[in-house]
């Protein structure tokens, strides 16, 4: 798996960087020792028809989560069109029928037969076979969207004048999970090692947990008096034990060896994160980034911090104070900072050791400009 992944990663692209379609086909063809005949089985894992499938469902995938996301942080556009209205692009040999479908899902039809809600609305998710709130809802079902403007929308009575749309905040890998065939005890710790909480694994699959860190900057916007005390709150994170990058950037700088150290990060650092590197008044006593050699820091860019404790370039001794009273072994720095280049950007998380527990304790993190 791990030869087939780096083969993957290493196809060639075509001039604008993507990957071809037939690139793709011909190279994972190879990486899957499919070098025979071509069955042309959509049960074949390395038959071109399902790899075409693969392709060309991901691509589309893509895209349409890209124009899911823009309409969606465009207040001014989502308040001119808050509905939309499921229609067929392309015509179907065998149509499913979409219209049972609506109203199996609690969809409401309009002018008889129209199948539109708002744009908030978890019909979309519910009728997609993937559970994602965008198209494509079904392989190859050629139904796609069309917006519909508040006139039209309040005329049919889908929306009110003074009603607002909002759709959630969804990202794409949200509901990513993979089949683990035949996993062993040492496997799942493998992936418990590298990924903490970001990963579980539960009857058979293991599925990633792509919004645990945005929901946890979202926790982290609340005032301490907010969530006190609440049972569901959730107060840390564990990210995983040090990779091999990690631990060599590490020792060649400080000497220190982190080999099966942990990174946890806690809801009052985040806070802290924010106060200090966000935008100015976005939460509790919030100034808000100061230092003009550095981005202030927005819910997307903290999702990306576990990639500076993943893929450490560089690191240097920390400027954070000691808070655990626990004293480093000689030649130790109490707090140190790790540095990544992530998309020719700098980012820098900084972390207090602990080491007893062999952990390091998030501190704080910035974007350098």
């Amino acid at each position: 798996m791990k030869n087939m992944l780096k083969q993957s990663l290493a196809l060639e692209r075509d001039e604008g960087g993507h990957m071809s379609r037939a690139r793709f086909v011909a190279d994972m063809r190879v990486a899957l020792g499919a070098t025979g005949t071509d069955s042309g089985s959509l049960t074949d894992l390395g038959s071109s028809r399902r790899l075409k499938l693969i392709y060309d469902m991901n691509t589309t995938d893509a895209a349409a989560y890209a124009r899911w996301q823009a309409d969606n942080e465009d207040k001014d556009l989502l308040h001119e069109f808050p509905c939309q209205e499921l229609i067929r692009l392309e015509d179907r040999k065998n149509p499913r029928k979409w219209e049972e479908i609506w109203a199996a899902n609690g969809g409401q039809f309009y002018d008889g037969h129209r199948m539109i809600a708002r744009k908030d609305s978890p019909i979309w998710a519910k009728i997609s076979r993937f559970g994602k709130p965008w198209p494509p809802f079904d392989f190859g079902s050629g139904m796609g969207l069309e917006d519909i403007d508040r006139f039209d929308a309040e005329d049919l009575g889908i929306i009110k004048p003074d009603d607002k749309v909002h759709p959630p905040q969804e990202d794409f890998n949200a509901r990513l999970e993979a089949s683990l065939l035949d996993p062993t005890p040492e496997s799942l710790q493998d992936i418990d090692d590298l990924f903490g909480d970001q990963a579980d694994v539960a009857h058979g699959k293991v599925r990633w947990n792509a919004n645990l860190l945005s929901d946890f900057y979202d926790e982290a916007l609340k005032e301490p008096r907010e969530t006190k005390n609440k049972s569901t709150e959730r107060t840390a994170i564990d990210l995983g034990k040090a990779t091999k990058k990690t631990i060599e950037t590490v020792r060649r700088v400080f000497g220190m060896d982190l080999t099966g150290w942990r990174l946890e990060i806690d809801l009052p650092h985040v806070r802290h994160a924010i106060r200090k590197h966000g935008e100015p008044n976005l939460t509790y006593k919030s100034s808000g980034e100061k230092n003009q050699r550095q981005v202030p820091l927005t819910r997307e860019d903290f999702r990306a911090f576990p990639l500076v404790w993943r893929h450490a370039d560089t690191a240097e001794k920390g400027e954070l104070l000691p808070i655990n009273g626990d004293t480093p072994p000689a030649g130790w720095p109490p707090t140190f900072r790790l540095q990544s280049n992530i998309c020719g950007q700098l980012w820098v998380g900084e972390y207090y050791l602990d080491v007893k527990n062999k952990r390091l304790n998030f501190g704080t993190a910035f974007r350098l400009k």
